[in-house]
């Protein structure tokens, strides 16, 4: 199983721990740095690519150099590891990142059977999300075998030749259920508060749209109590313009990326959510937590019109969702029936 975000490592380990570590070799492509990493890979094989995480999305340079080292470095990792041409291996991705897309490329000429954990979600728009949208297409064309977290992407599925199997929900929704809350170290958690999170692309790129969020989060701030997580790509991005320095303010307060369990922590005592992560649109709706999701475009439909909607980029949005947020908060879902990584494991 290939791995490279801390989303990616989430979303399999349920499939991973149901598969058995004696059955497993996690391969990590340093794509991003993973807090608290040796603690989830406890008792598993796993290969690490590079000795240390090189955050592909600081700086451009980075990125250039990750992608020209890491497809030779993980075809030579997984042939080091004993799964040779010509064995019954099946190597397994997830998602729409960039390491999925290496590793399914990777399998592919190796020979080995390619299984997509995710598949099917899609935007309507070849450039947006980017690159993750053209990354889902490429890697359902290479799959031989498709798990897709519901009927729509399932049937999106329908048209190319791997075999498609629907988990009916998505294994984060299982995966949340094993995570140890606990609460951020120094830090004094109010009654009521937003918890923000931004860091993707095509907001930090566009300097206007970034703006008009910095001074909406401003204008959210005057009303209720801000935490803003600020990461490797949110940090960069906001100090591409001056925008990072109009955050600096009594009620708004910064916080570093976070161990998961602490991230769940806040997310199920905040009054809402403003994001743009696909993976925190779903874990809001397992918790029932009313969110908005900071996008143009979204490829997943997890809470949309029941404890989320989508900003649209719209002027105002978000603070009229300060406003209205409280008609949002809905029960927490509980899976019935199979669990994904079940359903996963008994076609793999």
């Amino acid at each position: 199983m290939i791995f490279g975000t801390t989303a990616e490592l989430f979303k399999i380990l349920p499939v991973a721990n149901r598969i058995g570590p004696e059955s497993v070799v996690l391969f990590y492509t340093g794509q991003q740095t993973i807090s608290g990493i040796e603690r989830l890979l406890a008792g598993f094989k796993t290969v690490a690519l590079f000795d240390k995480a090189l955050d592909v999305a600081i700086s451009t340079p980075r990125l250039l150099s990750w992608v020209a080292r890491t497809p030779l470095s993980l075809y030579q990792a997984v042939r080091k590891a004993g799964l040779s041409s010509g064995q019954n291996v099946t190597v397994a991705v997830h998602g729409d990142t960039v390491s999925a897309l290496v590793g399914a490329v990777v399998a592919k000429l190796l020979r080995h059977r390619l299984a997509h954990i995710e598949a099917g979600l899609r935007s309507g728009s070849f450039l947006n999300p980017f690159p993750e949208e053209l990354i889902r297409r490429a890697i359902s064309v290479l799959s031989n075998l498709n798990f897709a977290p519901g009927q729509g992407p399932a049937k999106v599925l329908a048209g190319y030749r791997g075999k498609t199997v629907d988990t009916n929900v998505n294994t984060s929704l299982e995966a949340i259920r094993d995570v140890i809350e606990s609460a951020p170290v120094h830090l004094r958690v109010p009654r009521q508060f937003a918890l923000v999170s931004l860091h993707r692309y095509e907001l930090f790129r566009k300097s206007k749209q970034l703006k008009n969020t910095v001074r909406e989060l401003i204008q959210v701030s005057e009303r209720i109590p801000v935490f803003l997580v600020v990461d490797s790509t949110a940090a960069a991005g906001f100090s591409r313009t001056r925008a990072f320095q109009s955050l600096l303010r009594p009620h708004i307060h910064l916080l570093p990326k976070m161990p998961i369990g602490e991230f769940h922590y806040l997310l199920r005592r905040c009054s809402f959510l403003i994001t743009d992560s696909g993976g925190q649109q779903e874990e809001a709706f397992a918790f029932g937590v009313p969110s908005i999701i900071h996008r143009k475009r979204t490829e997943r439909t997890d809470g949309l019109g029941w404890n989320s909607v989508l900003s649209n980029w719209e002027a105002g949005r978000l603070v009229s969702f300060c406003g209205e947020h409280k008609i949002f908060r809905k029960p927490e879902f509980t899976i019935v029936g199979k669990t994904p990584s079940e359903i996963i494991v008994s076609h793999l």
